[in-house]
């Protein structure tokens, strides 16, 4: 997460001036709070590479202390790599399970870190209603 805005809008870093609010919130008084309304999507995930897209599903669901919605995995066109290991999916199978995994609790907001890198043409994503975008 290089990026300031990014590291701003999700209370990692402190702005220069002004105040901030996202869905109604201060990231940084209240970033536990924060946590549960934002879905960050980077451009580069961090899992480890034997974690399958089940597994890190759950572990993300258990995070959010929300039930785990495999059935983005099938609208994410990866239901048939459910099973595979992180490292054995290509580099756009990994970046729809890292939206998958940012939309898994429905936030109120997303934030998408350059968000076609890696991604064939033809996937397209719906994003469930009264969700806020951010493209970075």
């Amino acid at each position: 997460m290089g990026r300031p805005y990014i590291r701003i809008t999700t209370g990692r870093r402190a702005p220069n001036g002004g105040t901030l609010r996202v869905a109604g919130i201060d990231p940084l008084r209240e970033a536990r709070k924060l946590r549960n309304v934002i879905g960050v999507h980077l451009q580069s995930t961090g899992l480890p590479e034997s974690i399958t897209p089940d597994e890190a599903l759950l572990f993300f669901a258990a995070y959010h202390a929300v039930k785990p919605r495999f059935d983005l995995l099938e609208r994410l066109g990866l239901n048939e790599k459910r099973k595979a290991q992180f490292f054995e999916l290509s580099t756009g199978q990994q970046r729809r399970l890292s939206l998958a995994l940012a939309t898994a609790h429905n936030p109120k907001v997303i934030f998408l870190d350059e968000p076609t890198a890696g991604l064939d043409v033809a996937t397209r994503v719906e994003l469930p209603f009264g969700v806020g975008i951010f493209l970075f």
